[in-house]
């Protein structure tokens, strides 16, 4: 139950501490008038006068019910001792019954709000992406630039406060996957033709021969033919030594896009990248990478989210391929044969007019770069406000927030029941056992009435200033008997032995 929905003006843990204080009084009391009324039962023959004071105290509390807990070897499994013990116990009610109630905290519904966050399965867009200088193709560019310096677009969702955390059932939507391979230990695999160029040493001003090398990057044979801007090659050329002062070494890149019936649908980047600036280095000391982005069917699961921002917990990811149909290109996925995209053929022209060699250059981690280009792209095309989305739908979830509620742990009840189902089995006991007896109890009355007999004139002796501990040495060790003399009155007679 909600501690919220709680509306009544005493709280849970003042209800359980006055039912505690209850119980606890109703069972002690009985309790404590079985111990009196076992004390006059148990002189139903000879027994020492220092049982009288023990069970006495007994029945007035737990100090005493101790002591008689203790006396085991001279009580035994008694009446008396099951009740002491059961006074004990008594001492744990309270701290038990504090510890029923318990207020955890846990994740509830909100009944009238729905989280949201875009879905695209059939995105369109018409703009030129090589000319197009509209505000959202602006904020693209510096969403490309931004992912490339490690701050990805975050993704675009609806999880408002009162809400804590939102969650969302599985969905598909477009999305950008990337994948990166790295060359940097495997040199072998890229062809690599250098050659003396004299022509440009003299216009970097320098004397010595200038060594050019071409980097031709190994491509998917299954894939269609990959260009380079206008050139058919895959080729990056790379000066590596003989440049003076006025050139310098520096990163080159080139993409190839691919646009084909049934094949590839994404562009690759081919990097290479110098280890430092230098006079000169060799053909396999440079680092070699190539990225691919293509685009992707990406199925989310058990998506959640912050009002700060979300977390993908596991996503399946398929290639889609494209197709020629009487509309244009269309992106479909093998597995299911949906589409989920209008094609624009120059769309990623404008991607790689949004990169620079600084980004690459200065990126300290290519896999992470090509995860949050990828990321970058993915969340847009789902937002609201770029690149002309069209047919962008919101997918509805579930929104929570925390909520106190009430926790029974019933566990904690059972040294309560324990004690009150214990309570009720020596009183029954000690009803049985006193029904032919009188019924004194703890009444003071009854020492008075029924006091001591059969003493000699002068007994018992007791040295002033009088005292318990005295009068337990001298009479504790004697033995009485509550038994009718002669004149008929009861009395505690005492036993010559």
């Amino acid at each position: 139950m909600p501690l919220a929905d709680w509306n009544r003006r005493i709280q849970p843990n003042t209800i359980i501490s006055i039912l505690t204080t209850v119980i606890r009084s109703s069972m002690m009391i009985p309790v404590a008038s079985c111990i009196g009324q076992y004390k006059w039962w148990h002189f139903r023959r000879p027994e020492k006068l220092k049982d009288l004071q023990s069970l006495d105290e007994a029945s007035r509390g737990p100090w005493g019910s101790l002591m008689l807990l203790f006396d085991i070897k001279l009580w035994g499994p008694t009446i008396a001792f099951y009740l002491g013990a059961v006074t004990i116990l008594a001492l744990g009610i309270e701290p038990s019954a504090q510890q029923i109630l318990a207020f955890p905290t846990r994740q509830a519904q909100l009944p009238n709000i729905t989280a949201g966050i875009g879905a695209v399965t059939n995105w369109t867009t018409e703009a030129s992406a090589s000319t197009d200088t509209s505000l959202p193709w602006t904020r693209f560019k510096a969403a490309v630039l931004n992912g490339g310096i490690g701050s990805p677009q975050p993704a675009d969702f609806y999880c408002p406060t009162p809400a804590t955390q939102c969650s969302w059932d599985d969905f598909t939507t477009l999305a950008l996957c990337g994948d990166i391979t790295d060359f940097c230990n495997n040199t072998s695999a890229v062809n690599v033709t250098c050659w003396t160029n004299n022509t440009i040493a003299s216009q970097c001003g320098s004397t010595e021969d200038a060594q050019v090398c071409n980097y031709t990057f190994p491509l998917d044979s299954s894939a269609p033919p990959i260009y380079l801007g206008h050139n058919s090659s895959n080729v990056v050329p790379m000066l590596l030594s003989g440049f003076g002062d006025q050139c310098k070494p520096n990163l080159q890149y080139g993409f190839w896009t691919s646009v084909e019936e049934g094949g590839f649908a994404g562009t690759k980047l081919g990097i290479v990248r110098p280890p430092s600036i230098q006079q000169s280095y060799s053909p396999d000391e440079v680092e070699l990478y190539l990225i691919t982005w293509q685009w992707c069917a990406r199925t989310v699961h058990n998506l959640t989210a912050t009002p700060g921002g979300v977390e993908f917990h596991s996503m399946t990811e398929e290639n889609l391929v494209t197709k020629s149909t009487d509309r244009g290109w269309i992106l479909e996925a093998p597995s299911t044969g949906l589409q989920y995209y209008s094609y624009a053929p120059n769309w990623f022209d404008f991607l790689e007019d949004s990169f620079t060699s600084d980004i690459l250059a200065s990126a300290p981690d290519m896999k992470n770069l090509t995860r949050n280009i990828a990321d970058t792209i993915s969340n847009l095309v789902t937002s609201n406000n770029t690149i002309r989305s069209q047919n962008l739908r919101t997918v509805p979830g579930k929104a929570y927030h925390e909520e106190v509620y009430i926790h029974v742990r019933w566990y904690w009840l059972i040294l309560p029941i324990l004690e009150t189902v214990l309570t009720g089995i020596f009183l029954a006991a000690s009803i049985a056992l006193s029904r032919h007896q009188p019924l004194f109890k703890n009444s003071i009355l009854s020492y008075l009435a029924h006091g001591l007999e059969g003493w000699r004139r002068g007994e018992p002796d007791v040295e002033y200033p009088e005292s318990t501990d005295k009068l337990q040495g001298i009479l504790g060790e004697r033995t009485a008997k509550l038994d009718r003399g002669g004149d008929g009155q009861l009395k505690l007679r005492r036993c010559v032995t």
